[in-house]
């Protein structure tokens, strides 16, 4: 195999990488990382000397890093780099680059939604405070409301002038800002063949307009790489199931134009057959638009017709490395895409390793299993480990289910993508045909849907993977483990056929039949196959042993950790609890209550209606009979309030509401209501105001679980109740900087339990809220940092540990 254009590719590629990482503010640790240990693979392939490897490495680096500076430079010296910084509102006139994708904004606490309308700008001329300047800047355009209709329906390559404030762009994006719309207005229309290719793909979604959901999300994506109306349900099924590659397009779709273009000139000459075949990958290229993959695959393609027209032999791995340093090259920011990486690997997996894989899975399988299986199984295994590390740093999960998976996906993907294409290009002459040649895709893309749905459910198939950099290493490591284990087997039978030949002269001077030998070596292979087997099966059904128990003996109180959001359970007998908020997320509180051994919730207390607080509710009641409902008197969000009901109603469970001085007693604990004495408006947030206050006594303890009540609440509490003096209090707010002195005064709680969210995007919990119970005497603890944490009881009085 020819690995001479290897350095020189990977190199370039990940050097181009690390600078524009480090251009953008990106922290380059994986750059870094996949740099030093591509470039030392990359050096030990070369079957030359070390010195023509080096220097092909070198030239690689200086070749990315010139593209990659050349390219980044305008983006953060440019003149729209200081007027984003400034956030100054500007008229930008500019060409439109890329599908608008339309999305809907979420809100996190109530639930509404707006629709949003991003796009893909090239700016050629920005005015703002009185100064014009021409310039050729890529920029990315957000939209709301009426510009968002108007961007919506805008077509690649449509020139446009809009007004919108400028800031900041992500780091690591190619892009010179980002503009928030407020006025937008066409000026020319796109070109005639931006215009047809987006009529064929309009026109495969109104073929498939009464067709299965599933199918009206799958089939633009199979055929032509349109995934803009897929769900993010379906999206994350993809994903989990290691199917997202099928709706990303790829050498399949463009090994199926030229095969076909090379099937209708089959008896023109070779010149006119690779024009032909250079004409409709131009053409397909428009159509599926320029993703990372498409060029990767059409730089191969391209490749190939030039060996078929120069009579040149060309190998698989320098045509890749050819793309790659071609693609690098023309457009430096493909480095830094996840898509390419994943499409390069992949073909580079499948290169590499499928002969050999194909080889050995012949030899040890049946001669009964027919050769296509084989086939199919020893490519999805080459493309599935190539692209683990990428799959990982993806966030991804890692699943045993994907190889069966793609093994039946990725057969049924040929028959959507051939009948989706010829839909779509017959549409605008026989609609009829083209409605029979698409229902031809509708069926293997439903099957592709229902495959992914049931690979991502399958969480025994699960594999407790690590995230972050710790889990692509683990990946990498694991690759290259396996390679030399594979090397290593192979030489298995001659070095067990040495050692006893050598054995057998010591002690008889004559050497044992082949046959015998052939026989030792097949018994130590077995041997070692079983150990390994056993092993990871060991591995794999291991015990559930813990150090440290959870839940810790004499338990009162859990604050589970459920992301951003509250949740806490006091213990009952009898696997019983009380449980006061949900979180956000079913599967959260779920989790938690399963690990308390929780199967009946007594009493359900939900302080108030956001998100944060309610959204678990059906993971709460999932196999769980519930008693009494307490609710605050304020059923704001509208949307949020209304699901809680619906899902009460579903299951015959009245709700009541808790407003202040009501008592409860249940169980041991004694609990009493010391907040919503009334309604407080237009002070913050109405239903965090609103939320339902409790202190809880239990064998002369007491705990104050005060929702998210914030500072003019906290004020007016205070001043019915006076001082509290709590043992613990359960921070309100998450921790969020709106807290009152007087409140955490009047609470002097010993230990002060914050729940929040990782890395979420309120900044909580604040350093000042922290430093206001750490200077009052509490020791704080947070569910982002410890886990669940516990209330226990003990004979020195209340300890707080975490999981």
């Amino acid at each position: 195999m020819d690995l001479r254009l290897v350095p020189l590719a990977m190199s370039s590629w990940i050097s181009a990488a690390l600078v524009l990482s480090l251009a953008t503010h990106v922290d380059p640790t994986y750059a870094l990382v996949l740099f030093v240990i591509v470039c030392a693979l990359a050096l030990s392939l070369v079957k030359r000397s070390f010195s023509h490897g080096l220097a092909f490495s070198l030239l690689g680096i200086a070749l990315g890093s010139a593209c990659a500076l050349l390219r980044v430079l305008p983006i953060i010296t440019g003149p729209l780099h200081a007027l984003a910084d400034e956030r100054a509102v500007a008229h930008l006139t500019g060409v439109i680059t890329s599908d608008p994708i339309s999305f809907e904004r979420a809100g996190a606490l109530d639930w509404t939604s707006t629709q949003s309308v991003v796009v893909a700008l090239r700016v050629e001329s920005v005015e703002a405070r009185s100064t014009r300047v021409r310039c050729r800047l890529p920029v990315s355009a957000f939209a709301h409301g009426e510009a968002a209709l108007t961007l919506a329906h805008l077509v690649p390559g449509t020139r446009v002038q809009l007004t919108g404030r400028l800031a900041p762009t992500t780091p690591g994006r190619n892009s010179a800002a980002t503009v928030t719309v407020m006025d937008v207005s066409a000026i020319t229309g796109p070109p005639r063949y931006q215009f047809a290719a987006n009529y064929l793909r309009q026109s495969l979604r109104r073929l498939l307009a009464d067709s299965p959901r599933d199918a009206r999300q799958l089939v633009p994506g199979l055929a032509l790489g349109d995934s803009s109306g897929t769900t993010m349900s379906l999206t994350t099924a993809m994903r989990n199931a290691g199917l997202s590659h099928l709706t990303a397009v790829s050498g399949a779709n463009v090994s199926l134009v030229i095969v076909g273009v090379g099937a209708l000139l089959r008896r023109r000459s070779r010149r006119v057959q690779a024009i032909g075949s250079l004409i409709a990958l131009l053409i397909f290229v428009v159509l599926v638009r320029p993703q990372p993959s498409v060029l990767r695959a059409a730089a191969m393609g391209l490749v190939g017709v030039y060996s078929a027209v120069s009579r040149f032999r060309v190998s698989a791995l320098p045509a890749l490395s050819v793309a790659v340093l071609s693609l690098i090259v023309i457009d430096p920011w493909l480095a830094t895409s996840y898509g390419f990486a994943l499409s390069v690997i992949a073909t580079a997996g499948l290169v590499l390793w499928a002969h050999n894989v194909t080889a050995a899975l012949s030899r040890i399988m049946s001669k009964r299993v027919p050769s296509w299986f084989i086939d199919v199984l020893a490519m999805t295994l080459c493309a599935q480990l190539a692209v683990l590390p990428l799959t990982v740093a993806l966030g991804s999960q890692v699943t045993l289910a994907s190889l069966p998976a793609n093994m039946i996906a990725v057969p049924l993907a040929a028959p959507a993508m051939i009948f989706g294409m010829l839909a779509a290009v017959v549409s605008p002459v026989c609609f009829p045909v083209a409605h029979v040649l698409a229902f031809g895709a509708i069926i293997p893309a439903r099957a592709i849907a229902w495959i992914a749905r049931w690979a991502a459910a399958s969480d025994s198939l699960v594999l407790a993977w690590p995230t972050g950099i710790h889990g692509v290493l683990l990946a990498m490591g694991l690759i290259v483990l396996l390679a030399h284990a594979a090397y290593w087997w192979r030489r298995v039978p001659d070095l067990t056929q040495s050692l006893i030949a050598s054995t057998d002269t010591d002690i008889s001077g004559t050497h044992s039949d082949n046959s015998s030998h052939h026989a030792n070596a097949s018994a130590t292979q077995s041997v070692i196959a079983s150990t390994v087997l056993s092993l990871l099966a060991l591995l794999w059904i291991h015990p559930d042993v813990s150090v440290r128990p959870w839940p810790p003996a004499n338990w009162i109180m859990v604050s589970c950790d459920v992301g951003q959001g509250d949740a806490t359970v006091l213990r009952l007998a009898n696997e019983s609890a009380i449980v006061i908020d949900v979180g956000p997320e079913p599967k959260a509180i779920d989790r938690c209550l399963s690990d308390l051994h929780i199967r009946s919730i007594s009493m359900l207390v939900l302080t108030h209606f956001h998100a944060d607080h309610v959204g678990g509710i059906a993971g709460a009641l999932h196999r769980r009979t519930v008693g009494q409902v307490w609710v605050s008197p304020l059923e704001e969000p509208d949307l949020t309030a209304s699901f809680v009901a619906e899902q009460f109603a579903e299951r015959k469970i009245r709700q009541h509401v808790l407003t202040y001085p009501s008592r409860l007693h249940i169980g041991d604990y004694d609990i009493e209501c010391v907040w919503p004495a009334r309604i407080i408006r237009d002070q913050g947030s109405d239903p965090n105001n609103a939320s339902i206050v409790l202190v809880v006594h239990i064998h002369g303890h007491s705990l104050l679980l005060s929702g998210d009540v914030e500072p003019p609440a906290q004020d007016a509490i205070v001043a019915a109740v006076g001082p509290l003096s709590v043992d613990v209090i359960k921070v309100a707010h998450h921790g969020s900087p709106h807290q009152s002195v007087g409140f955490a005064q009047a609470a002097h709680a010993h230990d002060a339990i914050i729940s929040v969210g990782a890395n979420n995007d309120y900044g909580h919990p604040a350093q000042s809220t922290i430093a206001l119970y750490e200077n009052l005497g509490a020791r704080v603890w947070r569910t982002d940092q410890a886990g669940d944490i516990a209330v226990t009881e003990t004979a020195a009085g209340l300890k707080v540990v975490s999981r």
